[in-house]
Protein backbone atom coordinates (compact mmCIF):
# COMPACT_ATOMS: atom_id res chain seq x y z
CA UNK A 1 0.00 0.00 0.00
CA UNK A 2 1.14 3.19 -1.16
CA UNK A 3 1.39 6.48 0.86
CA UNK A 4 -0.37 8.20 -1.71
CA UNK A 5 -3.04 5.47 -1.31
CA UNK A 6 -3.22 5.79 2.42
CA UNK A 7 -3.16 9.34 2.86
CA UNK A 8 -6.62 9.66 0.07
CA UNK A 9 -8.49 7.13 2.18
CA UNK A 10 -10.25 9.10 5.13
CA UNK A 11 -9.34 6.28 7.63
CA UNK A 12 -5.66 5.00 6.15
CA UNK A 13 -4.83 1.93 8.07
CA UNK A 14 -1.15 1.56 9.54
CA UNK A 15 0.84 -0.81 8.72
CA UNK A 16 0.74 -4.04 10.39
CA UNK A 17 3.83 -3.50 13.52
CA UNK A 18 4.80 -6.88 15.39
CA UNK A 19 5.83 -6.18 18.61
CA UNK A 20 7.65 -8.94 21.07
CA UNK A 21 6.66 -8.81 24.92
CA UNK A 22 7.86 -10.87 27.82
CA UNK A 23 8.23 -10.82 31.37
CA UNK A 24 5.59 -10.45 33.84
CA UNK A 25 1.91 -9.07 33.39
CA UNK A 26 2.65 -5.77 34.08
CA UNK A 27 6.03 -6.03 31.96
CA UNK A 28 3.98 -7.33 29.12
CA UNK A 29 1.70 -4.14 29.43
CA UNK A 30 4.14 -1.30 29.47
CA UNK A 31 6.40 -3.34 26.66
CA UNK A 32 3.17 -3.01 24.86
CA UNK A 33 2.80 0.77 25.53
CA UNK A 34 6.41 1.63 24.80
CA UNK A 35 6.33 0.06 21.60
CA UNK A 36 2.63 1.29 20.70
CA UNK A 37 3.06 4.73 21.70
CA UNK A 38 0.06 7.00 20.88
CA UNK A 39 -1.95 4.26 18.86
CA UNK A 40 -3.20 3.21 22.35
CA UNK A 41 -4.88 6.63 22.73
CA UNK A 42 -6.18 6.16 19.33
CA UNK A 43 -7.45 2.38 19.06
CA UNK A 44 -9.85 0.13 20.54
CA UNK A 45 -9.92 0.85 23.97
CA UNK A 46 -10.96 4.43 24.21
CA UNK A 47 -13.54 4.09 20.84
CA UNK A 48 -15.21 1.30 22.87
CA UNK A 49 -15.76 3.81 25.85
CA UNK A 50 -16.82 6.17 23.42
CA UNK A 51 -19.32 3.81 21.60
CA UNK A 52 -20.95 2.91 25.15
CA UNK A 53 -21.07 6.40 26.20
CA UNK A 54 -23.45 6.96 23.12
CA UNK A 55 -25.39 3.91 23.07
CA UNK A 56 -25.74 4.68 26.88
CA UNK A 57 -27.08 8.36 25.96
CA UNK A 58 -29.55 8.38 23.12
CA UNK A 59 -30.72 11.65 21.37
CA UNK A 60 -33.66 13.62 21.91
CA UNK A 61 -34.88 12.14 25.36
CA UNK A 62 -36.50 14.66 27.73
CA UNK A 63 -36.01 15.92 31.35
CA UNK A 64 -37.36 12.93 32.96
CA UNK A 65 -36.12 10.19 30.71
CA UNK A 66 -32.65 12.00 31.30
CA UNK A 67 -33.50 11.63 34.67
CA UNK A 68 -34.29 7.89 34.57
CA UNK A 69 -31.36 6.84 32.20
CA UNK A 70 -28.90 8.07 34.50
CA UNK A 71 -30.31 6.11 37.96
CA UNK A 72 -30.32 3.14 35.80
CA UNK A 73 -27.17 3.76 34.79
CA UNK A 74 -25.82 3.87 37.66
CA UNK A 75 -27.82 0.81 38.74
CA UNK A 76 -25.94 -0.93 36.19
CA UNK A 77 -22.95 0.42 36.87
CA UNK A 78 -23.36 -1.01 40.25
CA UNK A 79 -25.11 -4.18 39.65
CA UNK A 80 -23.10 -5.17 36.60
CA UNK A 81 -20.44 -3.11 35.35
CA UNK A 82 -18.43 -2.97 38.76
CA UNK A 83 -18.82 -7.08 39.08
CA UNK A 84 -17.53 -7.93 35.50
CA UNK A 85 -14.77 -5.95 36.47
CA UNK A 86 -14.37 -7.86 39.72
CA UNK A 87 -14.17 -11.07 37.62
CA UNK A 88 -10.86 -10.08 35.80
CA UNK A 89 -8.40 -12.13 37.09
CA UNK A 90 -5.32 -9.94 39.06
CA UNK A 91 -2.61 -10.92 36.28
CA UNK A 92 -5.04 -9.15 33.80
CA UNK A 93 -5.51 -6.15 35.94
CA UNK A 94 -1.50 -6.03 36.34
CA UNK A 95 -1.29 -6.43 32.13
CA UNK A 96 -4.17 -3.16 32.08
CA UNK A 97 -2.44 -1.65 34.64
CA UNK A 98 1.25 -1.53 32.77
CA UNK A 99 -0.41 -0.24 29.59
CA UNK A 100 -2.22 2.73 31.55
CA UNK A 101 0.70 3.77 33.37
CA UNK A 102 2.71 4.40 30.25
CA UNK A 103 0.09 4.91 27.74
CA UNK A 104 -1.30 7.99 29.98
CA UNK A 105 -4.26 6.44 28.94
CA UNK A 106 -6.81 5.99 32.48
CA UNK A 107 -6.95 2.20 33.96
CA UNK A 108 -10.92 2.89 33.79
CA UNK A 109 -11.41 2.82 29.66
CA UNK A 110 -9.45 0.05 29.27
CA UNK A 111 -11.44 -1.93 31.85
CA UNK A 112 -14.27 -1.07 30.64
CA UNK A 113 -13.41 -1.43 26.64
CA UNK A 114 -12.43 -5.30 28.32
CA UNK A 115 -16.07 -6.52 29.78
CA UNK A 116 -17.81 -4.65 26.71
CA UNK A 117 -18.28 -8.46 25.04
CA UNK A 118 -19.93 -9.80 28.09
CA UNK A 119 -21.29 -6.37 29.35
CA UNK A 120 -24.07 -5.70 26.12
CA UNK A 121 -25.11 -9.30 25.69
CA UNK A 122 -26.08 -9.65 29.43
CA UNK A 123 -27.65 -6.50 28.83
CA UNK A 124 -29.78 -7.74 26.31
CA UNK A 125 -30.73 -11.17 28.11
CA UNK A 126 -32.27 -9.03 30.87
CA UNK A 127 -34.58 -6.86 28.30
CA UNK A 128 -35.07 -9.91 26.93
CA UNK A 129 -36.24 -12.14 30.53
CA UNK A 130 -38.15 -8.55 30.91
CA UNK A 131 -39.80 -8.89 27.24
CA UNK A 132 -39.70 -12.00 26.19
CA UNK A 133 -41.56 -11.27 22.67
CA UNK A 134 -38.48 -9.20 22.16
CA UNK A 135 -36.95 -12.34 21.36
CA UNK A 136 -37.16 -14.13 17.75
CA UNK A 137 -36.27 -18.17 18.13
CA UNK A 138 -33.46 -18.95 16.09
CA UNK A 139 -34.94 -21.46 13.70
CA UNK A 140 -31.81 -20.21 11.52
CA UNK A 141 -28.62 -18.43 12.76
CA UNK A 142 -27.26 -15.98 15.26
CA UNK A 143 -24.63 -13.19 15.94
CA UNK A 144 -20.92 -12.30 15.26
CA UNK A 145 -18.15 -13.82 13.18
CA UNK A 146 -16.94 -16.73 10.83
CA UNK A 147 -15.04 -19.67 11.31
CA UNK A 148 -13.52 -22.52 10.12
CA UNK A 149 -11.33 -25.39 10.60
CA UNK A 150 -10.70 -27.37 7.54
CA UNK A 151 -8.76 -31.07 6.66
CA UNK A 152 -6.91 -32.33 3.71
CA UNK A 153 -3.66 -32.68 2.29
CA UNK A 154 -3.19 -29.59 4.67
CA UNK A 155 -4.67 -28.52 7.58
CA UNK A 156 -6.59 -24.76 7.73
CA UNK A 157 -8.06 -22.36 10.31
CA UNK A 158 -9.57 -19.52 9.02
CA UNK A 159 -11.46 -16.44 10.77
CA UNK A 160 -13.24 -13.34 10.42
CA UNK A 161 -13.24 -11.03 13.87
CA UNK A 162 -16.79 -9.23 13.36
CA UNK A 163 -17.33 -6.57 16.08
CA UNK A 164 -17.98 -2.89 16.20
CA UNK A 165 -14.45 -1.10 15.52
CA UNK A 166 -14.26 -0.97 11.94
CA UNK A 167 -11.40 1.88 10.64
CA UNK A 168 -9.97 1.36 14.66
CA UNK A 169 -8.99 -2.12 15.35
CA UNK A 170 -8.35 -2.44 11.63
CA UNK A 171 -6.25 0.57 11.82
CA UNK A 172 -3.67 -0.04 13.95
CA UNK A 173 -3.13 -3.58 13.55
CA UNK A 174 -0.45 -5.41 15.62
CA UNK A 175 0.91 -9.27 15.97
CA UNK A 176 2.48 -9.58 19.24
CA UNK A 177 4.67 -12.04 20.59
CA UNK A 178 4.22 -12.87 23.68
CA UNK A 179 6.64 -14.68 26.35
CA UNK A 180 5.08 -14.79 29.44
CA UNK A 181 7.18 -16.38 32.80
CA UNK A 182 7.51 -19.37 33.24
CA UNK A 183 4.34 -20.27 30.02
CA UNK A 184 4.41 -20.97 26.56
CA UNK A 185 5.01 -18.16 24.40
CA UNK A 186 1.75 -17.25 21.53
CA UNK A 187 1.14 -14.71 18.78
CA UNK A 188 -1.69 -12.40 19.15
CA UNK A 189 -3.07 -11.00 16.26
CA UNK A 190 -4.70 -8.38 17.84
CA UNK A 191 -4.64 -4.52 17.34
CA UNK A 192 -2.99 -1.32 19.69
CA UNK A 193 -4.40 -1.19 23.25
CA UNK A 194 -5.22 -5.27 23.27
CA UNK A 195 -2.57 -6.90 24.55
CA UNK A 196 -4.13 -10.01 24.35
CA UNK A 197 -3.97 -13.48 22.51
CA UNK A 198 -7.67 -14.89 24.01
CA UNK A 199 -9.29 -13.70 20.87
CA UNK A 200 -7.51 -14.23 18.52
CA UNK A 201 -4.09 -16.66 18.85
CA UNK A 202 -1.97 -19.44 18.02
CA UNK A 203 1.01 -20.93 20.72
CA UNK A 204 4.16 -21.97 19.73
CA UNK A 205 2.49 -26.02 20.26
CA UNK A 206 0.54 -25.25 17.78
CA UNK A 207 -2.68 -24.43 19.46
CA UNK A 208 -4.92 -21.51 18.16
CA UNK A 209 -8.19 -19.98 20.04
CA UNK A 210 -10.63 -17.68 18.33
CA UNK A 211 -13.77 -16.87 20.20
CA UNK A 212 -17.67 -15.92 18.56
CA UNK A 213 -20.16 -14.33 20.81
CA UNK A 214 -23.64 -15.71 21.24
CA UNK A 215 -26.80 -14.60 22.27
CA UNK A 216 -29.36 -16.18 25.14
CA UNK A 217 -31.01 -15.48 28.28
CA UNK A 218 -28.17 -17.33 30.36
CA UNK A 219 -26.01 -15.47 32.67
CA UNK A 220 -24.18 -15.40 35.37
CA UNK A 221 -22.09 -12.58 37.15
CA UNK A 222 -19.81 -14.76 38.66
CA UNK A 223 -18.61 -15.84 35.40
CA UNK A 224 -15.54 -15.00 33.40
CA UNK A 225 -14.83 -13.22 30.47
CA UNK A 226 -14.21 -15.80 27.38
CA UNK A 227 -10.91 -14.67 26.41
CA UNK A 228 -9.37 -14.88 30.34
CA UNK A 229 -9.99 -18.35 29.38
CA UNK A 230 -8.47 -18.36 26.00
CA UNK A 231 -5.53 -16.41 27.15
CA UNK A 232 -5.03 -19.22 29.39
CA UNK A 233 -5.05 -21.90 27.00
CA UNK A 234 -2.34 -20.12 24.87
CA UNK A 235 -0.07 -20.19 27.38
CA UNK A 236 -0.79 -23.67 29.10
CA UNK A 237 -2.05 -25.80 26.71
CA UNK A 238 -0.41 -28.35 24.57
CA UNK A 239 -2.92 -30.42 23.18
CA UNK A 240 -6.82 -30.43 22.74
CA UNK A 241 -7.39 -32.14 25.80
CA UNK A 242 -5.70 -29.38 27.79
CA UNK A 243 -7.53 -26.56 25.71
CA UNK A 244 -10.85 -28.52 26.67
CA UNK A 245 -10.12 -28.99 30.57
CA UNK A 246 -9.45 -25.14 30.48
CA UNK A 247 -12.63 -24.24 28.99
CA UNK A 248 -14.31 -26.90 31.27
CA UNK A 249 -12.90 -25.66 34.31
CA UNK A 250 -13.66 -21.99 34.25
CA UNK A 251 -17.34 -20.52 34.47
CA UNK A 252 -18.80 -17.99 31.77
CA UNK A 253 -20.43 -14.51 32.16
CA UNK A 254 -22.38 -14.88 29.10
CA UNK A 255 -22.72 -17.48 25.97
CA UNK A 256 -19.78 -17.68 23.56
CA UNK A 257 -18.31 -20.74 21.35
CA UNK A 258 -14.61 -21.61 21.32
CA UNK A 259 -12.97 -22.67 18.26
CA UNK A 260 -9.58 -24.59 18.88
CA UNK A 261 -7.57 -25.81 16.39
CA UNK A 262 -3.91 -28.21 16.63
CA UNK A 263 -1.90 -27.69 14.12
CA UNK A 264 0.38 -30.72 15.22
CA UNK A 265 -2.43 -33.11 15.79
CA UNK A 266 -4.42 -31.82 12.69
CA UNK A 267 -7.58 -31.89 14.62
CA UNK A 268 -10.17 -29.18 16.37
CA UNK A 269 -13.35 -28.99 18.00
CA UNK A 270 -16.20 -26.10 18.64
CA UNK A 271 -16.93 -25.60 22.07
CA UNK A 272 -20.51 -23.80 22.65
CA UNK A 273 -21.34 -23.06 25.99
CA UNK A 274 -23.71 -20.70 27.72
CA UNK A 275 -23.45 -19.91 31.68
CA UNK A 276 -25.48 -23.38 32.19
CA UNK A 277 -24.93 -25.81 29.21
CA UNK A 278 -22.41 -26.69 26.45
CA UNK A 279 -22.33 -28.72 23.90
CA UNK A 280 -18.97 -29.48 21.36
CA UNK A 281 -18.48 -30.27 17.95
CA UNK A 282 -15.51 -32.17 16.55
CA UNK A 283 -13.82 -31.95 13.33
CA UNK A 284 -14.14 -35.61 12.14
CA UNK A 285 -17.39 -36.07 13.30
CA UNK A 286 -18.71 -33.50 10.28
CA UNK A 287 -16.38 -34.24 7.22
CA UNK A 288 -13.26 -32.89 8.14
CA UNK A 289 -14.93 -29.36 7.80
CA UNK A 290 -16.17 -26.96 10.87
CA UNK A 291 -17.87 -24.04 10.19
CA UNK A 292 -18.95 -21.17 12.64
CA UNK A 293 -20.76 -18.28 12.56
CA UNK A 294 -22.09 -17.49 16.25
CA UNK A 295 -24.93 -19.77 16.37
CA UNK A 296 -25.39 -22.96 18.32
CA UNK A 297 -25.80 -26.15 16.42
CA UNK A 298 -24.36 -28.95 19.45
CA UNK A 299 -26.98 -31.12 20.01
CA UNK A 300 -27.02 -29.70 23.63
CA UNK A 301 -27.14 -25.79 22.85
CA UNK A 302 -29.00 -26.14 19.66
CA UNK A 303 -32.40 -23.75 19.73
CA UNK A 304 -30.83 -21.74 22.91
CA UNK A 305 -30.43 -18.67 21.18
CA UNK A 306 -32.47 -15.64 20.66
CA UNK A 307 -32.59 -12.78 17.57
CA UNK A 308 -33.65 -9.73 17.58
CA UNK A 309 -35.04 -9.51 14.08
CA UNK A 310 -35.46 -12.59 11.39
CA UNK A 311 -32.83 -10.91 9.08
CA UNK A 312 -30.07 -11.04 11.91
CA UNK A 313 -31.50 -14.72 11.46
CA UNK A 314 -31.36 -15.08 8.02
CA UNK A 315 -27.98 -12.82 7.02
CA UNK A 316 -25.93 -15.35 9.42
CA UNK A 317 -27.96 -18.59 8.13
CA UNK A 318 -26.40 -17.49 4.36
CA UNK A 319 -23.21 -16.60 6.05
CA UNK A 320 -22.65 -19.85 7.31
CA UNK A 321 -24.18 -22.21 4.75
CA UNK A 322 -21.90 -20.00 1.97
CA UNK A 323 -19.03 -20.81 3.95
CA UNK A 324 -19.59 -24.60 4.59
CA UNK A 325 -20.69 -25.11 0.86
CA UNK A 326 -17.31 -23.10 -0.84
CA UNK A 327 -15.41 -25.41 1.80
CA UNK A 328 -16.84 -28.67 0.93
CA UNK A 329 -17.00 -28.50 -2.74
CA UNK A 330 -13.61 -30.30 -3.74
CA UNK A 331 -12.25 -30.44 -0.19
CA UNK A 332 -9.63 -32.48 -1.50
CA UNK A 333 -8.21 -29.45 -3.71
CA UNK A 334 -8.90 -26.90 -1.33
CA UNK A 335 -6.07 -24.33 -1.01
CA UNK A 336 -5.23 -21.65 0.67
CA UNK A 337 -6.22 -19.24 -2.02
CA UNK A 338 -10.00 -20.89 -1.93
CA UNK A 339 -9.60 -20.51 1.90
CA UNK A 340 -8.88 -16.50 1.00
CA UNK A 341 -11.83 -16.40 -1.31
CA UNK A 342 -14.29 -18.02 1.29
CA UNK A 343 -13.58 -15.96 3.79
CA UNK A 344 -13.86 -12.76 2.28
CA UNK A 345 -16.72 -14.13 -0.23
CA UNK A 346 -19.43 -11.20 -0.97
CA UNK A 347 -22.31 -14.03 -2.19
CA UNK A 348 -25.44 -13.66 -1.13
CA UNK A 349 -26.72 -17.29 -0.97
CA UNK A 350 -30.36 -16.52 -0.91
CA UNK A 351 -30.12 -14.61 -4.20
CA UNK A 352 -27.46 -16.53 -5.33
CA UNK A 353 -25.59 -12.91 -6.65
CA UNK A 354 -22.77 -10.61 -5.66
CA UNK A 355 -24.00 -8.33 -3.08
CA UNK A 356 -22.17 -5.18 -0.95
CA UNK A 357 -24.00 -5.93 1.92
CA UNK A 358 -26.43 -8.45 4.21
CA UNK A 359 -26.16 -12.48 4.00
CA UNK A 360 -22.28 -12.12 2.48
CA UNK A 361 -19.51 -13.96 4.50
CA UNK A 362 -17.88 -10.52 4.62
CA UNK A 363 -19.98 -8.61 7.35
CA UNK A 364 -20.41 -4.85 7.35
CA UNK A 365 -18.46 -5.33 11.10
CA UNK A 366 -15.68 -7.27 9.71
CA UNK A 367 -12.28 -6.09 11.90
CA UNK A 368 -9.70 -8.79 11.43
CA UNK A 369 -9.41 -11.60 8.84
CA UNK A 370 -7.25 -14.31 8.54
CA UNK A 371 -6.25 -17.72 7.42
CA UNK A 372 -3.22 -19.65 9.22
CA UNK A 373 -1.88 -22.96 6.61
CA UNK A 374 -0.58 -24.89 9.91
CA UNK A 375 0.78 -27.45 7.43
CA UNK A 376 3.12 -24.30 6.22
CA UNK A 377 3.44 -22.37 9.21
CA UNK A 378 2.30 -19.90 7.32
CA UNK A 379 -0.40 -16.77 8.46
CA UNK A 380 -2.48 -14.63 5.97
CA UNK A 381 -3.50 -11.65 7.58
CA UNK A 382 -5.88 -8.79 5.89
CA UNK A 383 -4.01 -5.56 5.67
CA UNK A 384 -5.31 -1.98 4.32
CA UNK A 385 -7.57 0.60 4.66
CA UNK A 386 -10.87 -0.38 5.75
CA UNK A 387 -12.83 -2.65 4.18
CA UNK A 388 -10.26 -4.97 5.00
CA UNK A 389 -11.69 -7.48 2.80
CA UNK A 390 -11.09 -5.81 -0.08
CA UNK A 391 -7.53 -5.34 0.38
CA UNK A 392 -4.81 -8.22 0.27
CA UNK A 393 -3.75 -10.80 2.94
CA UNK A 394 0.10 -10.68 3.84
CA UNK A 395 2.18 -13.85 4.17
CA UNK A 396 3.47 -14.05 8.05
CA UNK A 397 6.13 -16.85 8.66
CA UNK A 398 4.88 -18.72 12.20
CA UNK A 399 8.24 -20.24 12.88
CA UNK A 400 10.00 -17.15 12.15
CA UNK A 401 7.96 -15.08 14.77
CA UNK A 402 8.39 -17.85 17.43
CA UNK A 403 11.86 -17.08 16.80
CA UNK A 404 12.25 -13.45 16.76
CA UNK A 405 13.04 -12.93 13.28
CA UNK A 406 11.45 -10.57 10.71
CA UNK A 407 8.63 -12.87 10.28
CA UNK A 408 7.08 -10.98 7.44
CA UNK A 409 6.98 -11.60 3.73
CA UNK A 410 6.58 -9.13 0.74
CA UNK A 411 4.02 -11.90 -0.49
CA UNK A 412 0.90 -11.10 -0.51
CA UNK A 413 -2.57 -12.64 -1.52
CA UNK A 414 -5.96 -11.46 -2.57
CA UNK A 415 -9.39 -12.81 -1.52
CA UNK A 416 -12.44 -12.20 -3.06
CA UNK A 417 -12.06 -10.80 -6.76
CA UNK A 418 -15.50 -8.51 -7.09
CA UNK A 419 -16.88 -9.57 -10.66
CA UNK A 420 -18.92 -6.55 -10.63
CA UNK A 421 -16.38 -3.20 -10.20
CA UNK A 422 -19.13 -0.91 -9.22
CA UNK A 423 -20.06 -3.57 -6.20
CA UNK A 424 -16.53 -3.05 -4.91
CA UNK A 425 -16.94 0.54 -5.16
CA UNK A 426 -19.86 0.50 -3.64
CA UNK A 427 -19.19 -2.22 -0.81
CA UNK A 428 -16.23 0.43 0.20
CA UNK A 429 -18.19 3.98 0.56
CA UNK A 430 -20.72 2.02 2.50
CA UNK A 431 -18.13 1.16 4.70
CA UNK A 432 -16.40 4.61 5.28
CA UNK A 433 -19.94 5.76 5.72
CA UNK A 434 -21.00 3.55 8.61
CA UNK A 435 -17.30 4.68 9.92
CA UNK A 436 -18.74 8.12 9.94
CA UNK A 437 -21.78 7.39 11.28
CA UNK A 438 -20.01 5.98 14.44
CA UNK A 439 -17.91 9.10 14.55
CA UNK A 440 -21.02 10.98 14.51
CA UNK A 441 -20.25 12.81 11.29
CA UNK A 442 -23.53 12.48 9.63
CA UNK A 443 -23.67 14.66 7.12
CA UNK A 444 -20.86 12.84 5.30
CA UNK A 445 -21.90 9.26 5.89
CA UNK A 446 -25.09 10.15 4.46
CA UNK A 447 -23.29 11.58 1.45
CA UNK A 448 -20.63 8.19 0.73
CA UNK A 449 -24.31 6.25 1.34
CA UNK A 450 -26.14 8.13 -1.72
CA UNK A 451 -22.53 7.16 -3.64
CA UNK A 452 -23.14 3.71 -2.56
CA UNK A 453 -26.63 3.64 -3.53
CA UNK A 454 -25.65 4.97 -7.03
CA UNK A 455 -22.64 2.52 -7.92
CA UNK A 456 -24.61 -0.53 -6.80
CA UNK A 457 -28.55 -0.42 -5.82
CA UNK A 458 -28.74 -2.46 -2.60
CA UNK A 459 -32.49 -2.94 -0.65
CA UNK A 460 -30.97 -3.14 2.57
CA UNK A 461 -28.69 0.14 1.90
CA UNK A 462 -32.08 1.89 0.66
CA UNK A 463 -33.45 1.49 4.46
CA UNK A 464 -30.05 3.15 6.43
CA UNK A 465 -30.16 6.32 3.48
CA UNK A 466 -34.16 6.87 4.36
CA UNK A 467 -33.24 6.89 8.04
CA UNK A 468 -30.22 8.51 7.80
CA UNK A 469 -32.18 10.97 5.87
CA UNK A 470 -34.62 11.54 8.31
CA UNK A 471 -31.97 12.02 11.45
CA UNK A 472 -30.56 14.91 9.20
CA UNK A 473 -34.02 16.69 8.95
CA UNK A 474 -33.85 15.98 5.18
CA UNK A 475 -36.90 16.10 2.31
CA UNK A 476 -39.15 13.19 4.31
CA UNK A 477 -40.42 12.83 0.53
CA UNK A 478 -36.56 11.27 -0.27
CA UNK A 479 -36.59 9.08 2.75
CA UNK A 480 -39.88 7.48 1.08
CA UNK A 481 -37.89 7.55 -2.57
CA UNK A 482 -35.59 5.71 -1.30
CA UNK A 483 -37.66 2.87 0.57
CA UNK A 484 -40.16 2.31 -2.47
CA UNK A 485 -36.95 2.09 -4.78
CA UNK A 486 -36.05 -0.52 -2.44
CA UNK A 487 -39.76 -2.47 -2.17
CA UNK A 488 -39.40 -2.74 -5.86
CA UNK A 489 -36.07 -4.17 -6.24
CA UNK A 490 -37.09 -6.92 -4.03
CA UNK A 491 -40.42 -7.61 -5.58
CA UNK A 492 -38.78 -7.76 -8.94
CA UNK A 493 -36.15 -10.34 -7.39
CA UNK A 494 -39.01 -12.53 -6.17
CA UNK A 495 -40.80 -12.48 -9.52
CA UNK A 496 -37.27 -13.32 -11.18
CA UNK A 497 -36.67 -16.20 -8.68
CA UNK A 498 -38.73 -19.60 -9.13
CA UNK A 499 -40.03 -20.98 -5.87
CA UNK A 500 -38.58 -17.68 -3.74
CA UNK A 501 -40.26 -15.72 -1.25
CA UNK A 502 -39.77 -12.94 0.42
CA UNK A 503 -36.82 -11.79 2.36
CA UNK A 504 -36.93 -10.14 6.05
CA UNK A 505 -35.65 -6.54 4.59
CA UNK A 506 -38.73 -6.67 2.31
CA UNK A 507 -40.75 -6.06 5.65
CA UNK A 508 -38.61 -4.07 7.16
CA UNK A 509 -38.72 -1.64 4.15
CA UNK A 510 -42.65 -1.71 3.97
CA UNK A 511 -42.57 -0.66 7.98
CA UNK A 512 -40.56 1.98 7.36
CA UNK A 513 -42.36 3.41 4.19
CA UNK A 514 -45.80 3.11 6.37
CA UNK A 515 -43.88 5.12 9.14
CA UNK A 516 -43.14 7.64 6.83
CA UNK A 517 -46.01 7.94 5.72
CA UNK A 518 -47.13 8.96 9.30
CA UNK A 519 -45.01 11.37 8.84
CA UNK A 520 -46.60 13.40 6.01
CA UNK A 521 -49.62 12.93 7.94
CA UNK A 522 -50.89 10.18 5.51
CA UNK A 523 -52.01 8.25 8.18
CA UNK A 524 -54.46 5.88 5.77
CA UNK A 525 -51.74 5.10 3.41
CA UNK A 526 -49.72 4.28 6.64
CA UNK A 527 -52.59 2.06 8.14
CA UNK A 528 -52.91 0.07 4.14
CA UNK A 529 -49.24 -0.81 4.80
CA UNK A 530 -49.38 -2.20 7.80
CA UNK A 531 -52.26 -4.35 7.14
CA UNK A 532 -50.41 -5.66 4.23
CA UNK A 533 -47.39 -6.65 6.20
CA UNK A 534 -49.37 -8.43 8.64
CA UNK A 535 -51.55 -10.16 5.83
CA UNK A 536 -48.35 -11.50 3.86
CA UNK A 537 -47.65 -14.95 4.25
CA UNK A 538 -43.90 -14.64 4.31
CA UNK A 539 -43.58 -12.56 7.36
CA UNK A 540 -42.43 -13.85 10.35
CA UNK A 541 -40.58 -11.37 12.80
CA UNK A 542 -42.28 -11.35 16.09
CA UNK A 543 -41.13 -7.40 15.92
CA UNK A 544 -42.67 -5.98 12.82
CA UNK A 545 -45.41 -7.80 13.32
CA UNK A 546 -46.03 -6.03 17.14
CA UNK A 547 -44.89 -2.89 15.35
CA UNK A 548 -47.57 -3.04 12.78
CA UNK A 549 -50.10 -4.27 15.31
CA UNK A 550 -52.07 -0.87 16.34
CA UNK A 551 -49.42 1.49 15.20
CA UNK A 552 -49.63 4.29 16.49
CA UNK A 553 -48.66 7.14 14.40
CA UNK A 554 -45.26 7.62 13.49
CA UNK A 555 -42.63 10.67 15.02
CA UNK A 556 -39.63 11.84 14.06
CA UNK A 557 -38.50 12.14 17.41
CA UNK A 558 -38.37 8.11 17.43
CA UNK A 559 -36.71 8.15 14.18
CA UNK A 560 -33.78 10.17 15.59
CA UNK A 561 -33.59 8.07 18.76
CA UNK A 562 -32.53 5.35 16.78
CA UNK A 563 -29.02 4.05 17.94
CA UNK A 564 -27.83 2.44 14.85
CA UNK A 565 -29.60 2.74 11.99
CA UNK A 566 -26.44 1.16 10.04
CA UNK A 567 -27.30 -2.33 11.96
CA UNK A 568 -28.24 -5.23 10.01
CA UNK A 569 -29.49 -6.32 13.61
CA UNK A 570 -31.24 -3.63 15.43
CA UNK A 571 -32.50 -1.65 12.60
CA UNK A 572 -35.86 -0.84 15.62
CA UNK A 573 -36.45 1.65 18.38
Amino acid sequence: MTDSMRNNHPFPAEPTQIIYVEGSDRQIGQQHAEQLGAKIAQGMAPFYTAFFDRVSNPLDINFLEKVGLGCLQKGLDQFLVQKLIQQIPMEFKERISGMSEVSQVEEGIFLKAFILPDLLPMLQAYLIRLKPQLGISVALPQFGCSSFISKNKSFYLGRNLDFPGVAYWDRYPVIQVTRPKNKLSYIAMTSAGVPLGGISGVNESGISVALHQHYTTHTDRGGLLPFVITERILSEAKSLDDALSLIQSHPLASSWAFVIADGKAQNGFIYEATPKISGIRWLAEEGNVLTHTNYFVSKNCKGRDYATTERMNWDNFWRRTTLDGLLRTDLEDFSVERGLEAISNHTDGFWKEEKTINRTVSQVYNIQSYLIDFTQQKLFLAEGNCPIHLQSYREYDLNELFQGKKGASNKSRLGYSFKDPHKKLAKQEYILSFVSAFDGKDEQAFQRLQSSLELSFTPEASIVAALMNLRLDGNIDASLDFLVKGEIAVESKVRNQENSIFPPEYFEILLYQARVHDLKGERSEASRLYKKILAHSDLRDANIRKASEGAKSYSLKRAKRLIMPYSTYIPFD
